[in-house]
């Protein structure tokens, strides 16, 4: 059957995880404290994040259609181009 060695890779991974669970549950209980305490300025901030990404997504979609136009321009002016192999 399989057996499982220990090593000290598995044992720092191990730890590593369960440190980072662990500072993961401390900042969610943190900021769930924080929000019950201050519901009315927290509010406020979650709108303005989400208000902050949607502007940051309006503006990427923008910037990928010009890409697109630019590259459906660039592909237009290509295809006229005859490439001659002179072998």
């Amino acid at each position: 059957m399989f057996r499982f060695y220990y090593n000290n890779l598995a044992a720092s991974a191990s730890r590593g995880v369960a440190v980072a669970a662990l500072m993961f549950g401390l900042l969610m209980a943190g900021f769930g404290a924080l929000i019950a305490a201050f519901p009315k300025v927290f509010a406020f901030l979650a709108a303005a994040v989400f208000f902050v990404v949607g502007l940051a997504c309006v503006l990427f979609s923008i910037r990928m259609f010009i890409a697109g136009a630019q590259a459906r321009k660039r592909a237009r002016s290509q295809s006229n181009i005859i490439d001659v192999d002179p072998m």
